[in-house]
């Protein structure tokens, strides 16, 4: 019988005041290979948080080794044997593999190194998980599967009994995949058990012994080996029945004839962005499906001035824009409303609303104009924040309330009077009601000759916003969809299709 080392039951967990998971459950053998999917911010990654100290959970029991517990570090995680390993790695890039494996342990106070005793565990354990004598190369020659692997040898000589891998697997090639079956299948023979967190159902299939599926914060499956299937798969990750069958659909859903605002002209960025064209016209809500995370957040930064495209040509109104920073899309009347408020403390809410057009509404010598920017401010509040809540009262601090921190960052993004407004998760994290009130609010921009781009990861969300939604896989545009004029089931079933093929 399977000694069980893990178990988690009905974990809320709340981040910033919002409900990311709501009984949500989990359970780990010893031994065991167990997969944990589903799509961005299904919660994935917080649940697996409650036992590497990255999330902590806010109720729920959690069992490890039979003895409840709660786990607020990583370190304090290490300490009871679990390890947790992401894209970022945690090795020293100055220091050699040797110095990453042995070395840089937390209860390593050792002040003289015996060289040659460390050079010798070093090729051992190299050996041991298929690496050749690389002990003294610096971390930073290495490419991304020697240093995954650099990571688990680390993690197996601190006495390791749960190893997490949180998406690492996206950038790793067939090959890679291969050898990393064989090292976690070594490892599950002495015991040691593994949590991988993965988008792409296919990466991770052949992989586990088991998998969790997650939907918007709730364990909605958990499937054998044997019954690994998917159709069904997907099917409980959106939330939605998807089969094999080829459903009709607009395709290259062509926009409106009004003014383009926004044009991305076969951009590159690395191998990142391949070749990537879509456009957003004036008075139209595009949707950007976030199914590819690294795209998503590749466009923002190119559109904020963070990073500069490596071909192709961005066009605002027609005319090639190369932001160096955020003032620079400002001054284009580009405005991105992040789902990270990064509110000030202390700050009022006219200070917040303001912020981003001060420099627009100041003189040459910096001498603002607080009669023009009053005016602005009290006319995006009578808009947006009066009509649902109680008289404004001057200087008010912010509310808790996420609705109204919502519009707030609205306003904030509509106080320089955009041209172009991309909308980051707009919906994420408020109840139903407080949905409807805030779609209300996003339509109501498109009388306003405003252009919109909304960059979700909530499919259904973005059915019921836009007029056109782009579906962009491995870098590129693989279909744009009228919104309008397609059934939602057909919506759901060629999203689903794209994430069996993922």
């Amino acid at each position: 019988m399977r000694k069980e080392i893990l178990r988690m039951e009905q974990i809320i967990t709340y981040l910033d005041e919002e409900k990311v998971l709501d009984c949500a459950r989990l359970n780990l053998f010893q031994g065991e290979i167990i997969g944990v999917v589903g799509l961005n911010n299904a919660g994935k990654s917080v649940l697996v948080g409650g036992i590497t100290g990255v999330y902590p959970c806010t109720s729920g029991r959690i069992f490890f080794e039979e003895e409840e517990l709660y786990i607020t570090s990583i370190k304090e995680a290490r300490e009871k044997g679990i390890f947790y390993i992401q894209p970022d790695s945690s090795l020293m890039d100055t220091f050699t593999v040797a110095e990453n494996i042995f070395l840089t342990k937390e209860k390593n106070s050792s002040f003289f190194i015996n060289r040659k005793l460390l050079d010798e565990r070093t090729e051992d354990i190299l050996k041991m998980f298929g690496l050749g004598a690389i002990g003294d190369i610096p971390i930073s020659e290495l490419d991304n599967y020697d240093k995954l692997v650099v990571e688990i040898c680390k993690a197996f000589v601190s006495n390791t009994k749960i190893i997490v891998l949180d998406g690492i697997l996206t950038e790793l090639e067939a090959n890679q995949l291969t050898q990393l079956q064989q090292l976690l299948n070594m490892l599950a023979s002495l015991q040691i058990s593994i949590i991988i967190i993965e988008q792409y159902v296919r990466k991770i299939l052949s992989l586990c012994d088991r998998l969790f599926i997650l939907n918007s914060g709730r364990t909605v499956g958990t499937l054998d080996k044997e019954e690994f299937d998917i159709n069904r798969i997907v099917s409980l990750m959106i939330g939605h029945e998807v089969s094999e069958e080829e459903e009709p659909i607009y395709l290259n859903a062509v926009s409106s004839v009004e003014e383009t605002v926004l044009l991305f002209q076969d951009v590159c960025y690395k191998n990142i962005l391949n070749r990537l064209s879509f456009d957003v016209k004036k008075n139209e809500i595009v949707g950007i499906l976030n199914v590819d995370r690294y795209a998503k957040d590749t466009i923002i930064d190119v559109l904020s001035g963070i990073k500069s495209i490596t071909g192709g040509r961005v066009l605002v109104e027609e005319k090639e824009f190369h932001p160096r920073n955020m003032e620079d899309s400002i001054n284009a009347k580009i405005s991105i409303v992040s789902d990270k408020y990064n509110f000030f403390k202390g700050w009022t809410v006219e200070e917040i609303i303001n912020f981003p057009a001060l420099k627009r509404h100041s003189s040459m010598l910096g001498i603002l104009n607080k009669s023009e920017l009053r005016y602005i401010t009290e006319e995006l509040i009578g808009e947006y924040i009066l009509k649902e809540k109680e008289l404004y009262v001057r200087n008010r601090k912010i509310s808790a309330d996420r609705l109204m921190q919502k519009k707030i960052a609205l306003c904030r993004g509509l106080s320089i009077n955009p041209k172009l407004l991309v909308l980051i998760n707009p919906i994420k994290g408020i109840d139903i009601i407080s949905k409807d009130e805030i779609y209300k609010d996003i339509n109501s921009l498109k009388a306003k000759n405003i252009a919109i781009l909304v960059i979700s990861s909530d499919l259904n969300d973005l059915t019921l916003l836009c007029d056109r939604m782009l579906i962009i896989k491995y870098g590129s545009v693989v279909d744009a969809i009228d919104i309008q004029n397609t059934a939602k089931d057909k919506i759901f079933k060629k999203y689903g299709r794209y994430l069996k093929q993922m």
